[in-house]
């Protein structure tokens, strides 16, 4: 059993309110992640060409729409 089933199957077992904590925690966890990979981009200037290509967009009016 791969330990992400092991995990699983350990949260099955657990109450409801020990489910709601630990949903909490994998929420903010991800969150912090995409926070400090949006950080290093920034640092990185990996997001420029990005929006530059939106301001064009928005300029000319060729936006298109986000699902």
């Amino acid at each position: 059993m791969s330990p992400v089933q092991e995990i699983g199957k350990a949260i099955q077992g657990l109450p409801e309110s020990d489910v709601r904590t630990l949903t909490q925690w994998l929420d903010d966890y991800a969150e912090s992640k995409w926070d400090k990979r949006i950080e290093a981009d920034v640092a990185q200037d990996n997001l420029t060409s990005l929006a530059e290509v939106a301001r064009a967009a928005r300029v000319t009016g060729m936006r298109r729409r986000f699902p």
